[in-house]
């Protein structure tokens, strides 16, 4: 979960010898992971440097329910019907680039949001789409946050690594609108 990747490499390998270790001594092992291993996870880097450890690893991945699914399921949020089109992305490298994809896009599925909640907050403000748009962090955690929709959102109340966005480019659904405020 580090910006810097120049030492994850190293970190990556050592992670894979540990594991390739109790794996050539004959015991099971298990990776866990918070959401999808194979979405924007710390598994998938994991998982290469094993095969490149052990080239003939048998392994197998099971999927898990991605922080914009369960967003989506806590909130009523549809993330697609009929032929919209869906973007799912982490936060750009810049914010400005942010607004031409929810333009280019019916909605936009926002992952790794962090200390930018504030210019994420006032780009939809902006755009006039804030009242459209939900936010989820910790989904199924104790200290789970959810707030439908953003427009009133104070971005000091919540935040950081495990922050999604839904964002929709046009008006809200009927079943959204029942479901106001943050918890």
């Amino acid at each position: 979960m580090e910006r810097d990747r120049s030492g994850l490499a190293a970190r990556y390998a050592e992670l894979a010898e540990a594991i390739g270790l109790e794996l050539l001594a004959g015991r099971d092992v298990a990776y866990l992971t918070l959401g999808d291993p194979l979405t924007y996870s710390t598994y998938i880097y994991a998982l290469a440097a094993l095969k490149e450890r052990l080239p003939l690893l048998r392994h197998r991945t099971f999927p898990g329910v991605t922080s914009y699914c369960a967003v989506a399921a806590a909130t009523g949020f549809a993330l697609g019907e009929g032929k919209e089109r869906v973007l799912v992305l982490p936060f750009p490298d810049l914010a400005i680039d942010l607004g031409s994809m929810i333009l280019n896009h019916d909605v936009v599925i926002l992952l790794k949001i962090g200390h930018r909640l504030p210019t994420v907050l006032r780009l939809l403000r902006e755009m006039g789409i804030a009242e459209h748009c939900v936010f989820g962090n910790h989904v199924g955690m104790p200290d789970e946050r959810i707030c439908v929709p953003v427009g009133e959102m104070n971005p000091e109340e919540a935040g950081g690594y495990l922050s999604t966005m839904l964002i929709r480019k046009n008006a809200a659904p009927e079943s959204l609108k029942s479901k106001t405020g943050c918890r």
